[in-house]
């Protein structure tokens, strides 16, 4: 929140809201979605809107109307909605005018020009699968998944895989000597065994190097080694230790949360296949054999797609069928089942 006090040598008092962050409701409605952002805003500024509005039986334009007067009044500059996988909904949720959808997210923000970054697990991938516009309008700035960091990473290049820089920088920002009495430095085996306990997922590296330092301490060992970071992993990670098992091995099925969007690849000969967009591109160079293959840019891989060499005249004009009989249609095209 920034304070204004004063704009261009006169009085001018102003309360703006930089961003806000917030998450969908549990309750998967329009009010409630609008309460929790009454609730972030009384956080930032101790303001009342979560508890005058709280219990009202007001319809939902009213909520809101009231919202929108809010979010102007502070001049908020982004929003951040995180949990935004809780706005799937089944037969048990909340009813079509009551639901907060992510359509209804969208045209309440863009009505009043708030950028907005939504965030979630893979399980909102449904969201995104309703109508076009909205999804274009959520994805039109940058779309991000991210999983867990890799040891290594291939090399188009050498065409091998190497030592992933960025993993080798992130795990050595946690290396504190100073924290523990005895020598200790992060061996490969050391990072290898941190990454594979938390599958390179941020959250969970933090929290297991956190407990293992602090377990390092309590235990009087005042080192880390690989024994260590297991025995850490197996007396508080065991909760998730079946999802994360699933997770390295890519048998995710029965965590519906941690399984990837994939496309539909517009291939006859490939039909009903599914493969995700690297395979889909790296597939696409192997048949074209293109003469330059994909390269890194400012803005992320460029592929070089070149033009059509000829033009698919087709040998009868389907507006020529018009008013033919099944039988002569068949003559011309072939027997097709329905």
């Amino acid at each position: 929140v920034i304070e204004h006090n004063e704009y261009k040598g006169n009085l001018f008092r102003k309360e703006q809201v930089v961003y806000v962050k917030f998450e969908a409701p549990a309750t998967k409605t329009k009010k409630g979605f609008i309460l929790n952002f009454f609730f972030a805003i009384d956080q930032l500024l101790g303001s009342s809107h979560y508890e005058l509005w709280k219990g009202s039986k007001a319809n939902n334009s009213a909520f809101v109307i009231e919202a929108k007067k809010v979010a102007m009044k502070y001049n908020i500059g982004i929003v951040f909605i995180d949990e935004i996988q809780r706005c799937v909904y089944d037969s048990n949720d909340a009813k079509d005018e009551n639901r907060s959808t992510l359509n209804f997210i969208d045209a309440f923000f863009n009505s009043i020009g708030i950028p907005m970054i939504v965030a979630g697990t893979y399980a909102s991938w449904p969201l995104f699968q309703t109508t076009m516009s909205t999804s274009r309008r959520i994805s039109s700035g940058i779309s991000e998944r991210c999983d867990g960091i890799e040891t290594t990473v291939y090399d188009p290049v050498t065409k091998k895989h190497i030592a992933n820089p960025f993993w080798n920088y992130y795990v050595q920002c946690y290396y504190k000597p100073h924290l523990l009495r005895n020598p200790f430095t992060f061996t490969d085996e050391i990072t290898s065994a941190l990454n594979f306990y938390s599958c390179g997922i941020p959250a969970l590296f933090i929290r297991l190097i956190k407990l293992c330092y602090e377990e390092a301490i309590y235990s009087g060992l005042e080192t880390i080694s690989v024994d260590l970071i297991r025995d850490v992993y197996a007396d508080q990670f065991y909760l998730l230790a079946d999802a994360l098992h699933a997770l390295r091995e890519g048998e995710v099925s029965t965590f519906e949360d941690l399984i990837k969007p994939h496309i539909k690849l517009l291939n006859p000969a490939k039909a009903g296949e599914d493969m995700s967009t690297a395979d889909v591109v790296e597939k696409y160079c192997i048949d074209s054999d293109v003469p330059n293959p994909p390269g890194m840019s400012d803005e992320g891989v460029v592929i070089d797609m070149p033009s059509a060499k000829s033009t698919l005249i087709p040998a009868d004009d389907f507006r020529n069928l018009s008013g033919l009989s099944r039988q002569e249609i068949a003559a011309k095209l072939g027997e097709v089942k329905s």
